[in-house]
């Protein structure tokens, strides 16, 4: 089993190019999981929505659609905890 190390993704609010990684894992990691993407990330003020994704249950009572809200966050790079005001 591989462990991640979310240090080897480039932080978000530093420059350079690269500050989309990580919201551009979180969209590919989703669609590995099968949620469809509805809203994909992008540049600028997202309101706090980075990624909007859609989760399709089937039971025996038929599909449901459910659409997650996805704000990508990470502090590895300073150790600290992701707190609700961020």
């Amino acid at each position: 089993m591989a462990l991640l190390n979310f240090k080897e993704i480039p932080q978000a609010n530093v420059g350079g190019g690269l500050q989309d990684e990580f919201e551009l894992f979180t969209r590919d990691f989703f669609e590995t999981l099968g949620f469809q993407i509805e809203e994909g990330p992008d540049r600028g003020a997202d309101g706090g929505r980075d990624i909007i994704i859609i989760e399709k249950r089937t039971g025996s009572l038929g599909d449901t659609i459910i659409k997650w809200l996805v704000s990508c966050k990470h502090k590895a790079h300073s150790g600290s905890s992701v707190l609700e005001n961020d």
